[in-house]
């Protein structure tokens, strides 16, 4: 019985067989063995074709251990970030969201920055599901950054509930055109969560954000130090 394709096999260290079960390199020597014990005697494998699938078989061997080193690396990469990230917890961090929280009628601090110079500038709140509960008609703005100055209040003036929100500024400048706004919030960090395979870092309000979206991070040891100062 000839055996072929071994060493088309080589160019990954796993490969699927008919049956969908995951060839390993243990399983491409048995079919080696396989292949010298069923090669026909009348016309055996040529030394060269021999040595061939022999440096084949080590290369594939090298290949499943450096992807199984690099596995491993990975792993202990990860576990190192999420130690770093732990001295993140009870600090005060600034993310890139438009995603707001209001509790007990305050709203999380939040801030959007103007990139140019608007004639007109509006601040529109929506509920989870898409309603715009409040529009905030600022006129004209610098460029600049901003905070914004929401009190929890619907259109009408009654106390909206507590959940979750998001924010939209709209602002344009004198010629008509959009101009471009980057929104962010600040809050604490509480603690990590590592669900699903991907960290995420929970906000004293209970939300959870990725840590690529974290632009600033403040100590909260000024901040106490600058408010007994204050006091």
């Amino acid at each position: 019985m000839d055996i072929n394709g071994l060493g088309m096999a080589t160019s990954a260290s796993q490969t699927q067989s008919g049956g969908g079960q995951v060839l390993d390199k243990d399983s491409f020597l048995k079919l080696f063995v396989a292949q010298m014990e069923h090669q026909d005697p009348l016309n055996p494998m040529e030394a060269y074709e021999f040595s061939a699938q022999l440096a084949q078989f080590s290369s594939l061997e090298q290949l499943y251990n450096l992807n199984e080193n690099m596995t491993n690396l990975i792993a202990y990469q990860t576990s190192q970030n999420n130690l770093q990230l732990l001295s993140l917890i009870d600090k005060k961090v600034e993310v890139v969201t438009d995603k707001l929280t209001l509790q007990e009628g305050k709203a999380t601090e939040a801030y959007y920055e103007l990139t140019e110079e608007a004639t007109s500038c509006v601040i529109k709140i929506y509920d989870e599901n898409g309603t715009n509960v409040r529009s905030l008609n600022l006129g004209s703005a610098d460029a600049g950054s901003y905070t914004l100055d929401w009190d929890g209040l619907d259109q009408k003036g009654a106390i909206l509930p507590d959940g979750r929100y998001y924010f939209d500024v709209v602002a344009k400048d004198a010629a008509g055109q959009e101009v471009a706004v980057n929104t962010s919030i600040c809050g604490r960090i509480t603690g990590l969560d590592f669900d699903g395979g991907l960290t995420m870092l929970v906000m004293e309000d209970g939300s959870k954000i990725g840590v690529a979206d974290v632009v600033r991070v403040i100590d909260t040891t000024d901040i106490n130090a600058q408010e007994e100062t204050t006091t």
